[in-house]
C-alpha cells in the first residue's frame, strides 16, 4: 500500500469521524428542542383536571420507546442489516412525522395560546428566574438519578453479582418496564393528593428501593424503575402551577440545567466507579434525590413572595 493510499484511507475515516460528531450535534440539539415544545404543548394544551394524566401519557412513550429500542435493533440484525440499517430505518419515523405537521394549517404560535386565567400565577412566588434555576435543580437531580440508573444498572449487577450480558438485560429490561407501569398507572388513574406530596412520596421511595438495591438485592434496582415513573410528569405540572404565564421559559430552563447535571453524572460517576468501584459510585443516586426532596420541600418558602 502506498503512503497515498495510507494517506487518502486516514483523510476519509477523519473526514466520516467529523461528519458524524456534526450529525450527533445537530441531533442533540433537535432532541432537546423536541423535549422542550413536547412538555409545554402537553402543559398548555389541556386543563388543569386532564394535565397530570397527558403528562403522564406522554411521558409513558419514553418507556415504550426505551422498550422498543432493543428490539428494533434486534430485529433488523436477524435480517441481516448493520448499525447503519439501524438509523436509516429508525430515521423514517420523524421523517414522516415531520411532513405529517404541515397538514395542519389550523396550528398558532405559542405566544396566541390562551391560558387559563383562573391558573394563573396563583402561588406568588418571587425571584423571577431564579425561582427557574431553583426547580430546575431539583429535576436535574432527579433525572441524574434516572440516568444512573439506566446506563449503569447492567455494569452493577455483571460486576457485582457475577451476571453475564443476557442476564443483566433483564434487570434493565424490567426497570423500564417498571418505569412504563408508574408513569401508565398515573396517565390511566387520576390521583388528587398534593403535587408536591406526590413528589416527595416518589422521590423517597426511589431513594430506598436503590439504597435496597445496593445492600441486599438488584431487583430492587428494577423495583425503583416504578417509583421513578410518575416523578417527572408530575414535576412539569408542578412547574405549571407555579410558572404558567411563562412555561416556555420555566421547562426551557428546568431541561437545560438537567442536562448539564446529566453530563456531570456520566464524568462523575464513571470517576468514581473507576477509583472506588460501582458499588460506591451508586451511592450517588439516593444522595441525589434526597437533596431533591430538600430543595423541592423548600421551593415555595424560599420563593413565597413576602406581601
Amino acid at each position: 500500500v502506498s503512503a497515498d493510499d495510507r494517506q487518502s484511507h486516514r483523510y476519509g475515516a477523519r473526514s466520516k469521524f467529523y461528519q458524524l460528531m456534526i450529525a450527533s450535534a445537530v441531533f442533540g440539539f433537535s432532541l432537546g428542542v423536541v423535549g422542550v415544545l413536547q412538555n409545554i404543548l402537553a402543559s398548555v394544551g389541556t386543563n388543569a383536571r386532564r394535565r397530570q394524566r397527558i403528562l403522564s401519557g406522554l411521558h409513558s412513550v419514553y418507556g415504550v420507546s426505551s422498550l422498543l429500542a432493543p428490539l428494533s435493533v434486534a430485529w433488523i440484525a436477524h435480517l441481516g442489516g448493520d448499525w447503519r440499517s439501524v438509523f436509516i430505518a429508525i430515521s423514517i419515523v420523524p421523517f414522516l412525522l415531520f411532513l405529517a405537521a404541515f397538514s395542519n394549517r389550523r396550528e398558532e404560535p405559542l405566544s396566541k395560546l390562551k391560558f387559563d386565567p383562573s391558573e394563573k400565577s396563583k402561588s406568588g412566588l418571587q425571584g423571577g428566574e431564579w425561582a427557574q434555576y431553583y426547580m430546575g435543580f431539583a429535576l436535574g437531580l432527579y433525572v441524574l438519578a434516572e440516568m444512573m440508573m439506566a446506563t449503569r444498572l447492567a455494569l452493577y449487577v455483571r460486576r457485582v453479582d457475577g451476571m453475564d450480558l443476557t442476564e443483566s438485560s433483564y434487570y434493565l429490561t424490567s426497570f423500564f418496564v417498571c418505569l412504563l407501569a408508574g408513569r401508565l398507572l398515573f396517565a390511566l388513574l387520576p390521583f388528587r393528593w398534593p403535587l408536591r406530596s406526590m413528589l416527595s412520596v416518589s422521590l423517597v421511595a426511589t431513594a430506598l428501593c436503590i439504597t435496597l438495591g445496593i445492600i441486599a438485592s438488584p431487583v430492587f434496582f428494577a423495583l425503583s424503575g416504578f417509583f421513578m415513573g410518575p416523578f417527572y410528569p408530575l414535576a412539569v405540572a408542578y412547574l405549571y402551577k407555579h410558572f404558567s404565564d411563562r412555561i416556555d421559559a420555566a421547562i426551557s430552563t428546568c431541561m437545560a440545567i438537567q442536562a448539564f447535571l446529566t453530563v456531570l453524572m456520566h464524568a462523575g460517576v464513571g470517576y468514581l466507579t473507576d477509583v472506588y468501584g460501582i458499588s460506591q459510585a451508586l451511592w450517588v443516586g439516593p444522595a441525589a434525590l434526597l437533596l431533591a426532596l430538600l430543595v423541592l420541600n423548600s421551593f415555595e418558602r424560599v420563593f413565597k413572595k413576602r406581601v
